[in-house]
């Protein structure tokens, strides 16, 4: 009032029903707005894309979110950016200009880190299968221990060679326990 004293109010029931049964949606609306990937386009059909990628994301999001730890949700948009960056595509042949560039010789023959980031070998653990093959080729993981190993199995995702065996499983421990 203007005299400075208050009246109150009791809220009205629709207002009531809207803040005990619509709170998920407007959560959802919030978290899409974040970070939202729409954009202009003349198709209809482009616009129903970029909304469902959206509802996607958010979706997966507050999945992560109950599986895992709490994340702010742009560092869980950029982490599944990643992962899908770095899956890895079979190495195609060398354009001609960088083969008549210098070669650069490394310092050092062995490497100190893995080849994979964390996201793309601790992520998506349903798609990591191992595949034997009949070509050799260095472990990843004995490799940054420095132990000489040249198994015939790798992953079939992450595309590095790795010991699969009854007396060595590097699949499983590059798969499962966070090295770096």
């Amino acid at each position: 009032m203007k005299d400075g004293s208050r009246l109150s109010i009791s809220c009205p029931n629709p207002i009531k029903d809207y803040n005990k049964y619509m709170g998920g949606v407007d959560h959802a609306d919030r978290l899409r707005a974040l970070y939202n990937v729409d954009r202009k386009s003349k198709k209809w059909w482009l616009r129903i894309f970029w909304g469902l990628l959206d509802i996607t994301l958010v979706n997966a999001y507050v999945i992560y979110c109950e599986m895992f730890e709490k994340t702010d949700v742009f560092d869980f948009r950029r982490s599944v950016a990643l992962g899908l960056m770095t899956a890895r595509n079979t190495p195609s042949r060398k354009s001609i200009s960088q083969k008549r560039s210098t070669p650069q010789t490394p310092s050092n023959r062995r490497k100190k880190t893995l080849t994979n980031s964390k996201d793309v070998r601790l992520g998506n653990r349903g798609i990591h299968w191992p595949r034997f093959g009949i070509k050799r080729g260095r472990c990843e993981l004995c490799s940054v221990r420095g132990v000489e190993s040249r198994p015939l199995s790798s992953c079939n995702h992450c595309r590095v060679f790795l010991c699969c065996n009854e007396r060595k499983n590097c699949f499983v421990e590059y798969h499962q326990v966070d090295i770096e």
